[in-house]
C-alpha cells in the first residue's frame, strides 16, 4: 500500500554507482515518525552502513520534533533486531500475524527520542 499522505525522507547509500543500501522516516501525525526499509546490500553488510543509514533517520526525527520512532520488523532478521536492541529500541508487541511472505510474528518497536 502506498502511503501518499507521509512527510519525511529517504536516505541512500551507494558505491561506484551502485546502490547499497537504503531506509527512510515517515513523520506521522503529532510527535512520532516510522523508520521504514532498513536494507543493506549483502556484500555491504559488517561495516556499520545499517547502523550509519537509522542513525541518520534518527537525527532527522528528532530534527523534525519527533519524540519517538517506532519500526515493524519480523523475526528472522537477528542483525537488524540486534541493531535496534543496540540503539535503544524496545520492542512493544509481537503477534502472529499475515504478512506479504505468509504467516509470521510483527513485532513492533519504538524508541524515545
Amino acid at each position: 500500500m502506498l502511503d501518499n499522505d507521509a512527510r519525511g525522507r529517504v536516505w541512500l547509500a551507494e558505491q561506484e554507482g551502485r546502490l547499497i543500501g537504503c531506509t527512510a522516516i515517515a513523520l506521522r501525525d503529532g510527535d512520532a515518525a516510522q523508520l521504514r526499509w532498513v536494507l543493506v546490500d549483502t556484500a555491504a553488510r559488517g561495516v556499520g552502513l545499517g547502523r550509519r543509514l537509522v542513525e541518520a533517520a534518527l537525527e532527522f526525527s528528532r530534527e523534525s520534533g519527533r519524540r519517538s520512532v517506532f519500526l515493524e520488523s519480523t523475526d528472522g532478521l537477528p542483525e537488524s533486531q540486534a541493531l535496534y536492541d543496540d540503539l535503544g529500541f524496545e520492542t512493544v508487541s509481537s503477534k502472529v500475524e499475515e504478512l506479504w511472505d505468509g504467516v509470521r510474528p510483527l513485532i513492533r518497536m519504538r524508541m524515545r527520542l
